[in-house]
Protein backbone atom coordinates (compact mmCIF):
# COMPACT_ATOMS: atom_id res chain seq x y z
CA UNK A 1 0.00 0.00 0.00
CA UNK A 2 1.58 3.50 -0.85
CA UNK A 3 1.43 6.96 1.25
CA UNK A 4 -0.24 9.97 0.04
CA UNK A 5 3.33 11.07 0.05
CA UNK A 6 4.58 8.53 -2.37
CA UNK A 7 2.91 10.94 -5.47
CA UNK A 8 4.50 13.98 -7.04
CA UNK A 9 1.76 16.17 -4.99
CA UNK A 10 4.29 16.78 -2.35
CA UNK A 11 7.94 18.32 -2.64
CA UNK A 12 10.02 16.43 0.41
CA UNK A 13 12.93 17.97 1.61
CA UNK A 14 15.01 17.37 4.40
CA UNK A 15 12.90 20.04 6.70
CA UNK A 16 9.80 17.95 5.82
CA UNK A 17 6.60 18.08 3.14
CA UNK A 18 4.88 20.56 1.60
CA UNK A 19 1.75 19.99 -0.74
CA UNK A 20 2.69 21.51 -3.75
CA UNK A 21 1.03 24.55 -5.48
CA UNK A 22 -1.75 23.08 -7.79
CA UNK A 23 -3.74 25.97 -8.45
CA UNK A 24 -6.60 25.15 -6.02
CA UNK A 25 -4.41 25.04 -2.18
CA UNK A 26 -3.14 28.74 -2.76
CA UNK A 27 -3.59 30.02 0.93
CA UNK A 28 -2.59 26.75 2.49
CA UNK A 29 0.76 26.88 -0.22
CA UNK A 30 1.54 30.09 1.06
CA UNK A 31 1.42 29.48 4.35
CA UNK A 32 3.51 26.26 4.30
CA UNK A 33 6.07 27.51 1.91
CA UNK A 34 6.49 31.31 3.89
CA UNK A 35 7.55 28.72 7.14
CA UNK A 36 9.76 26.44 5.32
CA UNK A 37 11.24 29.03 3.78
CA UNK A 38 11.88 30.99 7.57
CA UNK A 39 13.37 27.65 8.76
CA UNK A 40 16.01 28.33 5.90
CA UNK A 41 16.48 31.75 6.80
CA UNK A 42 14.97 33.32 2.95
CA UNK A 43 12.18 34.52 3.56
CA UNK A 44 13.00 38.18 3.64
CA UNK A 45 14.55 37.62 0.72
CA UNK A 46 11.46 36.25 -0.64
CA UNK A 47 9.66 39.08 0.10
CA UNK A 48 12.53 41.60 -0.92
CA UNK A 49 13.42 42.74 2.96
CA UNK A 50 16.84 41.54 2.87
CA UNK A 51 19.07 42.55 -0.86
CA UNK A 52 22.05 41.52 -1.84
CA UNK A 53 25.27 43.02 0.36
CA UNK A 54 27.12 45.85 -1.31
CA UNK A 55 29.99 45.23 -3.42
CA UNK A 56 32.86 45.71 -0.94
CA UNK A 57 36.92 43.76 -1.17
CA UNK A 58 37.52 41.70 1.79
CA UNK A 59 37.00 38.30 2.90
CA UNK A 60 33.88 39.42 5.13
CA UNK A 61 32.12 40.74 2.28
CA UNK A 62 33.03 38.54 -0.36
CA UNK A 63 31.23 35.62 2.04
CA UNK A 64 28.18 37.95 2.84
CA UNK A 65 27.74 38.23 -0.82
CA UNK A 66 28.71 34.33 -1.52
CA UNK A 67 26.27 33.77 1.24
CA UNK A 68 23.39 35.88 0.13
CA UNK A 69 23.34 34.20 -3.46
CA UNK A 70 23.02 30.38 -2.25
CA UNK A 71 20.15 31.30 -0.25
CA UNK A 72 18.76 33.53 -3.02
CA UNK A 73 19.05 30.71 -4.97
CA UNK A 74 17.61 28.11 -2.44
CA UNK A 75 14.54 30.21 -2.06
CA UNK A 76 14.15 29.81 -5.90
CA UNK A 77 14.57 26.63 -5.87
CA UNK A 78 12.16 25.75 -3.30
CA UNK A 79 9.27 28.46 -4.54
CA UNK A 80 9.23 26.33 -7.98
CA UNK A 81 10.09 22.45 -6.90
CA UNK A 82 6.90 23.05 -4.25
CA UNK A 83 4.43 23.75 -7.39
CA UNK A 84 3.04 21.35 -9.91
CA UNK A 85 4.03 21.01 -13.48
CA UNK A 86 1.31 22.95 -14.54
CA UNK A 87 2.06 25.87 -12.16
CA UNK A 88 5.63 25.57 -13.01
CA UNK A 89 4.50 26.81 -16.58
CA UNK A 90 3.65 30.07 -15.01
CA UNK A 91 7.56 31.16 -13.39
CA UNK A 92 9.73 28.59 -15.69
CA UNK A 93 11.79 31.43 -17.08
CA UNK A 94 12.06 33.19 -13.80
CA UNK A 95 15.16 33.31 -11.16
CA UNK A 96 14.72 35.98 -8.83
CA UNK A 97 12.23 34.53 -5.93
CA UNK A 98 10.67 38.38 -5.20
CA UNK A 99 9.32 37.61 -8.82
CA UNK A 100 8.21 34.49 -8.69
CA UNK A 101 6.67 34.74 -4.96
CA UNK A 102 5.04 38.24 -6.57
CA UNK A 103 3.56 35.99 -9.65
CA UNK A 104 2.05 33.64 -8.12
CA UNK A 105 0.50 36.31 -5.72
CA UNK A 106 -0.56 37.88 -8.82
CA UNK A 107 -2.07 35.00 -10.51
CA UNK A 108 -3.63 32.82 -7.75
CA UNK A 109 -4.62 34.79 -4.47
CA UNK A 110 -7.99 35.11 -5.63
CA UNK A 111 -9.04 36.49 -2.46
CA UNK A 112 -7.09 39.79 -2.71
CA UNK A 113 -9.43 40.59 -6.10
CA UNK A 114 -13.22 41.16 -6.31
CA UNK A 115 -12.68 41.80 -9.87
CA UNK A 116 -9.99 39.12 -10.75
CA UNK A 117 -13.22 36.57 -8.97
CA UNK A 118 -15.61 38.19 -11.73
CA UNK A 119 -13.34 37.25 -14.54
CA UNK A 120 -12.97 34.17 -13.18
CA UNK A 121 -16.60 33.21 -12.96
CA UNK A 122 -16.42 34.75 -16.96
CA UNK A 123 -14.10 32.11 -17.90
CA UNK A 124 -15.69 29.40 -16.08
CA UNK A 125 -19.15 30.47 -17.89
CA UNK A 126 -17.27 30.14 -21.24
CA UNK A 127 -14.80 27.97 -21.52
CA UNK A 128 -15.58 24.56 -21.24
CA UNK A 129 -12.88 21.84 -20.31
CA UNK A 130 -10.90 19.63 -23.12
CA UNK A 131 -11.28 16.78 -23.99
CA UNK A 132 -8.86 14.21 -22.09
CA UNK A 133 -7.54 17.59 -19.73
CA UNK A 134 -7.16 16.78 -15.94
CA UNK A 135 -9.72 19.09 -13.87
CA UNK A 136 -6.91 20.33 -11.89
CA UNK A 137 -5.23 21.64 -15.46
CA UNK A 138 -8.55 23.11 -16.20
CA UNK A 139 -9.16 24.95 -13.29
CA UNK A 140 -5.86 26.42 -13.81
CA UNK A 141 -6.34 27.47 -17.31
CA UNK A 142 -9.58 29.00 -15.82
CA UNK A 143 -7.51 31.25 -13.25
CA UNK A 144 -5.04 32.53 -16.11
Amino acid sequence: MSSNLDNNTWYKWKYGNIKRLDGTNYKDWKRNVQLALTVVDTFEIVTGEEQQPPVANGTAARAAIDNYGKRRALAAHVLKQACMPNIQAHIRDLVDPKEIWDTLLRRLDYSASQTRRATILTRFLNTRPMTGEKVRDYIVRLQT
